[in-house]
């Protein structure tokens, strides 16, 4: 699948939003939960243990694109469990190396990881994007955790956590959504057929049970 959204990992990523709609209750009910304190020209977290915050930014999954030059997309699911609202964010990893930059900046004694840049070896192998999508994962999980972290104007414009984006009809977005509908529909698909063998499953166990039913019956005639 190919999209024109920029380069490798290495390049600036052009945005992918096209338009915003607000949304009206963002996480702001625990800003008070911090304070951030000035120390030698930056700022430093004076912050709560460790809360669960209502959101859930699950990655749903990677495509990798390929027409001028090929790269790969992260699909992250924001779920605002307060307002029962989700909505799509797609997003590189060089995004991600950008907004740990920014953190670390911001708040300089929080310690959250990203996974390292591979500098050899192929970047779009299975089994290495699936490594990655775990480590930045994990990263996510880090931050949505910390009021210090969720509240940095960085972190939500990063997961669109005030205004949830609305995608245009573009053809490089359109195949991004063609690719997520095929993902749920092979997703569905599979449930389908699971719980087709569970009914079959039941019925076959239902058949037997009748036999034997039969069979006491007619025994004890």
């Amino acid at each position: 699948m190919s999209n024109t959204m920029g380069g490798g990992d290495n390049e600036e990523t052009p945005g992918t939003l096209t338009s915003e709609r607000t949304v009206h209750h963002p996480l702001e009910e625990h800003a008070n939960d911090v304070e951030l304190t000035k120390e030698n020209g930056r700022r430093t977290a004076d912050y709560s243990p460790q809360v669960s915050l209502p959101i859930k930014i699950p990655i749903v999954g990677f495509e990798t694109m390929e027409e001028r030059a090929k790269f790969t997309i992260f699909k992250l699911r924001v779920e605002h469990e307060t307002l029962d609202e989700s909505w799509l964010v797609f997003r590189r990893y060089t995004d991600f190396v950008r907004l740990h930059s920014k953190i670390k900046d911001d708040v300089p004694d929080i310690e959250i990881s990203i996974p390292p840049k591979r500098w050899l070896r192929d970047n779009f192998e299975t089994a290495f994007l699936e490594d990655r999508m775990k480590g930045l994962q994990a990263l996510i999980d880090s931050i949505i955790v910390q009021p210090v972290l969720v509240n940095l104007p960085t972190v939500r414009k990063f997961f669109c956590l005030d205004q949830a984006p609305v995608y245009s009809d573009t053809a490089e977005e359109t195949k991004s959504w063609c690719g997520i509908i095929e993902d749920s529909a092979v997703m569905l698909r599979h449930r389908l057929g699971e719980r087709d063998r569970e009914v079959e499953l039941l019925r076959a166990e239902l058949a037997l049970v009748t036999t034997q039913k039969d069979n006491l019956i007619k025994m004890v005639r």
